[in-house]
């Protein structure tokens, strides 16, 4: 068994918890970027926003109020994003 400092283990779940944040949000991006399907694109939506609903509530103490919240916003952020990638998308054709 190996045992470690709290103090470095708390820097090791914070480095986590910061990759995971960027990997959720730049990932959903880049999936969302280059796909046309609208089917593919909600479902991949779909994913990434029940993915981070599951990481607020699993790596949190958030409350079920707050892991709506978040997850609500996070939904909105990428809908805006799909929304405008459409639209540019669209003028170019």
């Amino acid at each position: 068994m190996i045992f470690t400092s709290s103090r470095r283990l708390s820097n090791w779940v914070s480095g986590l918890a910061t990759a995971l944040a960027f990997g959720l949000l730049f990932g959903a991006i880049e999936a969302l970027y280059g796909q046309l399907d609208h089917r593919k694109k909600l479902g991949t939506l779909a994913g990434f926003v029940l993915a981070f609903a599951l990481c607020i509530s699993c790596f949190t103490d958030a409350k079920r109020a707050d892991v709506f919240a978040a997850t609500a916003a996070y939904a909105a952020v990428l809908v805006v994003y799909v929304g405008n990638n459409n639209n540019s998308s669209n003028n170019n054709n």
